[in-house]
């Protein structure tokens, strides 16, 4: 099926970037209980929450998250499904203590909404007592930014500014690179499609020169070094 194609395809790739077999276990078990509870859960873009936290999850291990990081971005949701003592039997203390931080951290930013990006970003990182949850949040902004076709342009518009304001420093302030690039591009690309698509067409058509321009630089190294090198640069 559908669901089994998309485990298999998860887990390969889980195993590709280096996880072992028990990381593995703990993940497979996280994908099962994610179909069972997920599965039927729909979007508003038309996909499932299932769908949405493999997403979520391979961009997790993509960035090398833990394996106990990669299985609550996996199960994030099934807390109003599943009583914790399940949680914690199944998967262990610390996936349903990251599970209990992602809601306390969607909890802290509805009631904190109308605070500056300042004071939300202090906020976020001063309550959360596992900085990891940090990270589940922003791999969920990511997918969420590239699914956002739904909604009206002027809500596409805000949802795009509260990441570069918020969520993208977030990932800065914790060095988390990829993830803050990532969160750029795709936010400036909905403020800006414009001109995020003449940067793109830019680097697309220069792309070509600076590639010739390495390979004479790496000719040139190739062909200084081979020779003897002069006694002022010892």
């Amino acid at each position: 099926s559908h669901l089994q194609m998309d485990k298999d395809t998860f887990l390969a790739t889980a195993k590709s970037n280096g996880y072992s077999d028990l990381d593995c276990e703990l993940l497979a078990k996280a994908v099962e209980t994610a179909v069972q509870l997920l599965s039927a859960k729909k979007r508003l873009i038309g996909d499932t929450f299932f769908d949405h936290n493999l997403r979520v999850a391979l961009l997790l291990i993509e960035n090398k998250a833990d394996p106990e990081v990669v299985a609550a971005g996996v199960l994030h949701g099934v807390i109003q499904n599943l009583p914790p003592a399940e949680i914690e039997s199944r998967f262990g203390k610390e996936v349903a203590s990251l599970l209990r931080e992602v809601d306390t951290l969607k909890e802290l930013k509805i009631r904190n909404d109308k605070v500056g990006a300042e004071a939300l970003r202090k906020i976020l990182l001063t309550t959360v007592q596992d900085v990891r949850v940090i990270v589940i949040k922003l791999a969920n902004k990511i997918d969420n930014l590239q699914t956002l076709g739904v909604f009206p342009p002027a809500e596409q518009k805000r949802i795009a500014t509260e990441v570069l304001e918020v969520y993208a420093p977030l990932a800065y302030r914790l060095g988390l690179e990829k993830i803050r690039v990532k969160l750029e591009d795709t936010a400036f690309k909905i403020l800006n499609s414009r001109k995020y698509e003449e940067i793109q067409n830019f680097l697309d058509e220069s792309r070509e020169q600076r590639e010739k321009n390495i390979e004479e630089a790496i000719k040139l190294i190739v062909r200084i070094a081979g020779k003897e090198v002069p006694i002022i640069f010892l």
